[in-house]
């Protein structure tokens, strides 16, 4: 039976859209493996769990008569038994012990190595030909690239969890970074090795901010190189170095500053100030989150502290100066921005908001000799002051 022009029209257009059909199935399927999937040069999740579990132990912290403190994490990264965790787990410890799957304990007799600001400690047990981790290069990670944490979450062994990096957060100070992970890291993990797809260790797992969906940080893992080529012996009694120092805290804070995570930033730089109140960073980070806050009381007092700490510190009494303007305090505050102007008298912004205030309280001829030594440093800024007094005398009659 001969077919019909119009069916074999259609015919043809079946076999033509089969045929795209095909295409962009294959095409998909190519895209989306090269996108998402790993490459022959990686190796599974499942591979890097069993190739590495041996090297990943728990660690106990003791008081004296031998009850648990804390628990966290940890992994072998040298043959000879050194041992990387989190200096959190062990500070307060009389004695620390490490576990391994496989059932053997470690009594930790000393330390090799500490770096409190990255809330890192190198332990050292007694042994040989140990099972450790091969470390990677962080500086490689990219946002979006696939990565595996392996800890103990509140005593469950060698936990294994998966994510991605979302975020390298470089923090203000040189050469400081924290990498950010949607890998799960629960209580007890902290210490464990953050994996890439290559199966080394890139990172330690370090924090967590905020609860619920909360973000996880770990360490790069050439700040443990930079302890290791360091590295001196020490007895685990005589680690009254070993903590969490300003430092530490006060890039903690950064971090979640950094993530919008307020509350928590604020509960780190407090802490940072409690270490050292001579460390001046947290004090302005605190305030800052304050002003964002609007909670210009807490802001006053953390000011109020800093420029008594520092009286000789133009920028705190700058600060302060602007924080009691917020409280309706204008006559102290102007106090303040005198007080500025003695150790920084060419502080183009210190300049005119004292003389924006002096216009304000009718002071027009103090607010003149502000103006003048403006020009020198910011005639726009002196010249919108001018205007403003030429605006308010016009508006009072022309009386000055």
């Amino acid at each position: 039976m001969e077919l019909t022009s119009k069916r074999r029209g259609t015919d043809a257009f079946l076999v033509i859209m089969k045929k795209l059909i095909k295409f962009y199935v294959l095409t998909f399927f190519i895209v989306f493996s090269a996108t998402f999937c790993w490459s022959a040069d990686d190796i599974s999740p499942k591979e890097i769990y069993k190739r590495n579990q041996e090297a990943v132990g728990i660690v106990i912290a003791m008081d004296k008569n031998n009850k648990p403190l804390a628990q966290g994490s940890g992994f072998f990264c040298k043959s000879d038994g050194a041992f990387v965790t989190n200096i959190h787990v062990i500070k307060d410890a009389d004695s620390v012990i490490i576990k391994l799957q496989n059932g053997a304990i470690f009594i930790v007799e000393e330390y090799i190595g500490y770096d409190n600001a990255a809330d890192i400690v190198i332990l050292k047990v007694d042994g040989k030909n140990l099972p450790y981790l091969e470390f990677g290069n962080s500086y490689e990670l990219e946002a979006g690239e696939e990565v595996l944490a392996i800890g103990s979450p509140r005593g469950l062994e060698n936990s294994i969890s998966s994510g991605i990096v979302s975020a390298i957060r470089n923090i203000e100070e040189k050469d400081f970074r924290f990498i950010q992970t949607t890998a799960e890291v629960s209580p007890g993990s902290s210490g464990g090795p953050l994996f890439n797809k290559k199966g080394q260790v890139v990172g330690v797992t370090t924090f967590i901010i905020g609860q619920g969906e909360a973000l996880t940080f770990a360490v790069p893992i050439e700040r443990v190189q930079i302890v290791l080529n360091q590295q001196k012996s020490e007895n685990l009694n005589e680690k009254a170095n070993i903590d969490n120092n300003e430092r530490y805290y006060y890039l903690a804070g950064i971090v979640a500053r950094d993530v919008e995570n307020y509350e928590d930033a604020a509960k780190y730089f407090a802490k940072a100030i409690t270490l050292n109140q001579r460390f001046d960073k947290p004090y302005y980070e605190l305030a800052d989150i304050y002003d964002k806050q609007r909670k210009f009381k807490e802001q006053k007092i953390i000011f109020e502290k800093l420029v008594s700490l520092r009286p000789m510190d133009a920028r705190a009494h700058h600060n302060y100066a602007v924080t009691l303007e917020s409280t309706n305090e204008e006559i102290a505050a102007i106090r303040e921005y005198k007080t500025a102007l003695k150790f920084e008298p060419d502080n183009q912004d210190t300049l005119f908001n004292i003389g924006f205030l002096y216009i304000l309280h009718g002071n027009y001829s103090e607010a003149k000799e502000i103006i003048a030594k403006l020009k020198t440093v910011n005639d726009r800024w002196a010249n919108q002051l001018e205007r403003m007094i030429e605006k308010l005398i016009e508006k009072n009659g022309g009386v000055k």
